[in-house]
């Protein structure tokens, strides 16, 4: 499996030990903890490199020190999807961006998402993770796909379609059919 640097190993160590539990479903009171930690250090961590979202936990009075356990997530202030379709917003340097994904922009605008080389692969790695669980991890298998996603083509960045190739990843692809094929003008 690939190695992955965090961007700041001190500053989240709770959110690294957590990404790295490789027993997907496992629950207990020891795990609801270092997610609550997780929590906080995440929190801290977009505090203090996002201005936008610093001045959202501001305005709405929010303090991680009110964070307890994973029930007091909800407390957290949320952040509407169609933010993302207006603004551009980031928590790591621009320079490290490794993946620019979109939404599919079918209401009109698109969201937008940005991510480092550590945040995606912590992400795919987790999936993994669940996949190799339930026994969906077959390297040495071919396996055929189709997938109920956009066909993709020069500088497409639709998340759903990244992701279901991502998932492609885990059997070796014999074929792949995407149900929304390219037709030159859309899909």
């Amino acid at each position: 499996m690939e190695s992955l640097s965090i961007p700041d190993p001190q500053m989240l160590a709770d959110v690294r030990k957590l990404c790295e539990l490789d027993t997907p479903y496992e629950n207990s009171d020891a795990i609801d903890d270092l997610f609550a930690a997780a929590f906080k250090e995440i929190i801290t961590w977009h505090r203090q490199h996002n201005s936008f979202y610093a001045a959202l936990l501001a305005r709405n009075d929010f303090n991680t020190d009110t964070l307890s356990s994973v029930l007091d997530i909800e407390q957290l202030p949320f952040i509407h999807a169609n933010f993302f379709k207006l603004h551009e917003t980031l928590s790591v340097d621009r320079a490290t961006i490794t993946e620019h994904l979109t939404s599919s922009g079918t209401s009109g605008q698109k969201s937008q998402m940005f991510f480092d080389r550590w945040s995606i692969g912590s992400g795919r790695r987790m999936v993994r993770f669940i996949y190799k669980q339930f026994g969906f991890v077959s390297p040495d298998r071919p396996a055929n796909y189709l997938l109920l996603a956009y066909e993709p083509g020069k500088g497409f960045k639709v998340g759903t379609t990244n992701t279901n190739i991502f998932l492609t990843s885990f059997a070796p692809p014999a074929e792949i059919f995407f149900a929304l094929r390219r037709s030159g003008g859309g899909h």
